[in-house]
């Protein structure tokens, strides 16, 4: 608080320092030797400023510690760094060096974050394709009763399933007015999962006697010249009935060691069904036994001779597989006027 002129401390002030108050402060004797001495207040009483402790002193040698800035603002910091330089290269230096160092550690971390939270990418499912193939053919022979007048070429063949999964086909239909089905083959996959690919082929009612749904085209049987491939016969077949009919490899991977597709099953035998399904499993046949109804070729007309006998399985390529290069089977035959010999049997699973 400043004192009246005259006071007691107004007094001990201009004897302490030796002149009159308001004038200009040197420092004390005892104070430090960096200490800068302080504008005077009139009627206050004189201080000085120490640079090496950062305090304020009274001249009485009374200490109150307070920073400069607290009472005189910046001012007298100005003045020590006057008395006291700093190396301002070395300092620039060190606040450029730790200006670096601290965008590369954001960098290195911003990096370590993100590879933590990349998301992995899921792995792909794989599916489970099947492979249609054909057993050897079987029971080849010559009919002449079933249509008179004509002489026909009678087989037994099978399609078996050795892939990794089932072939299954799904028709539909919006109604009961509607004579076919659009049909689309279900591939299953390893993750427990399915896709649906559409296909070429359909399904209708019956055409053979049988009173079922049938699978168009999913068999060809076709007879060449032994010489040549000109074809001279090809089946009368066209509707099949997919179904796990006879056991072929039940130790095949997947292979499921009771039917899962069966004949009447998944509404194959109603003819008011607006969907069906059908199929073959793993390690599992089709089989089409020369007698049943169309499953021949009319060679009524046909030179005695050589001949190849091939039959395939989905000869239109309407289902995927995971290989459609082995999907036939041949027998070399040789037909007479009174009967047909095998001569030899070729591919086949």
């Amino acid at each position: 608080m400043p004192r009246p002129p005259g006071s007691d401390g107004g007094e001990r002030a201009r004897i302490a320092t030796g002149r009159p108050i308001g004038s200009r402060v040197d420092p004390s004797p005892k104070a430090s030797a960096g200490a800068v001495a302080m504008p005077a207040i009139p009627g206050a009483r004189p201080w000085s400023f120490n640079c090496d402790t950062w305090t304020v002193e009274p001249v009485s040698r009374k200490k109150h510690a307070r920073r400069p800035a607290d009472r005189f603002g910046t001012a007298n910091a100005g003045k020590c760094r006057e008395a006291r330089p700093r190396a301002q290269g070395g300092l620039m230096r060190h606040r450029a060096w730790t200006f670096v160092s601290f965008r590369v550690l954001l960098l290195l971390l911003t990096l370590v974050v993100g590879r933590v939270l990349q998301p992995v990418p899921a792995t792909a499912a794989t599916q489970l394709l099947p492979d249609m193939r054909m057993a050897e053919l079987t029971t080849i022979k010559a009919d002449k009763t079933t249509i008179p007048g004509h002489r026909l070429l009678r087989y037994t063949a099978e399609i078996v399933n050795v892939g990794a999964g089932p072939v299954e086909a799904q028709g539909s239909r919006p109604d009961t007015s509607t004579q076919t089905m659009p049909v689309v083959q279900r591939i299953y996959d390893d993750a427990a999962g399915f896709t649906d690919v559409p296909s070429g082929t359909h399904m209708f009612w019956a055409g053979d006697g049988h009173n079922h749904w049938h699978l168009s085209d999913m068999e060809q049987g076709v007879l060449t010249p032994f010489s040549n491939g000109s074809q001279v016969g090809t089946s009368a077949k066209e509707g099949f009935h997919f179904a796990d009919g006879s056991a072929f490899d039940l130790s095949l991977p997947s292979a499921p060691q009771t039917k899962r597709y069966t004949a009447c099953g998944g509404k194959s035998c109603n003819i008011d069904a607006l969907s069906v399904k059908e199929g073959i499993s793993v390690g599992w046949g089709d089989i089409y036994a020369s007698g049943v109804a169309l499953q021949w070729i009319d060679i009524t007309g046909v030179a005695n001779g050589k001949y190849v006998l091939t039959v395939t399985a989905d000869p239109n390529g309407y289902f995927e597989e995971s290989d459609t290069t082995n999907n036939s089977a041949s027998a070399t035959i040789r037909i007479t006027s009174t009967n047909v010999a095998v001569l030899s049997y070729s591919g086949g699973a």
